[in-house]
């Protein structure tokens, strides 16, 4: 069993073994130097959706000249063609198709990558908490913190920190920043629980809001 969330419909789910395949090539004959491949293949389990997301491990190490070196391993996603997950349908289209744009370049620049999410992270805080007037991202992120939860704040504050991301969160969003892959996938990350924190929780309690209002108008008309 493991927990999982589907990059086509957003759908979190448990899968469980029907639901993923392994497999592992290596080169016959003993020869341990050569590069191995573990793929990866899952599928969702929702009706609506069922398509696949396809990965491939490339290993390389553990020769008979260097026994005690650990094995050196990239995944490469073959499907999706991106690592974007959908944002909550009321999310800006403007920070979506930034967003986009960030998961889809991130194995080829990193660096692209994170400044563009800076740039969405900005929009997002602009947009939702309608912070203005503040002179950088880190005076804007600051300005929401008495109007969030602790945890999510604290969230925050820990990848903003995070090496060249927070040797740069006083400067211009546009500031080319020098970071791996992994920083990049955090920044990611964080925007996708902004998401869901945010613009979801919002969406969900207007509806509820409206749904316990056309409910109560019920009632009073019954009653007359």
């Amino acid at each position: 069993m493991e927990h999982w969330q589907c990059p086509y419909c957003g759908r979190d789910t448990t899968l469980n073994k029907d639901d993923i395949d392994h497999q592992r090539v290596k080169r016959s004959g003993g020869a341990c130097d050569w590069p191995r491949l573990a793929t990866e293949i899952k599928r969702c389990p929702s009706p609506a959706c069922r398509k696949f997301e396809i990965a491939v491990t490339v290993e390389h190490g553990l020769s008979f000249d260097f026994p005690h070196e650990l094995p050196k391993r990239k995944t490469y996603i073959l499907e999706p063609s991106s690592i974007a997950r959908p944002l909550h349908k009321s999310v800006p289209e403007r920070i979506v198709k930034d967003y986009n744009e960030a998961c889809a370049i991130i194995a080829q620049s990193p660096q692209a990558s994170a400044t563009l999410s800076r740039r969405v992270l900005q929009a997002m805080v602009r947009d939702f908490w309608g912070v203005q007037d503040k002179r950088s991202l880190y005076d804007e992120i600051n300005a929401i913190r008495d109007k969030i939860d602790v945890e999510l704040f604290a969230a925050i504050d820990s990848v903003r920190k995070i090496g060249n991301i927070g040797a740069h969160m006083s400067e211009d969003v546009n500031t080319i920043l020098t970071v791996g892959s992994n920083e990049a996938e955090l920044l990611i990350q964080l925007i996708e629980m902004l998401g869901k924190e945010w613009y979801g929780q919002q969406y969900e309690r207007k509806c509820r809001l409206k749904e316990l209002d056309e409910c109560a108008q019920r009632l009073d008309q019954n009653k007359s």
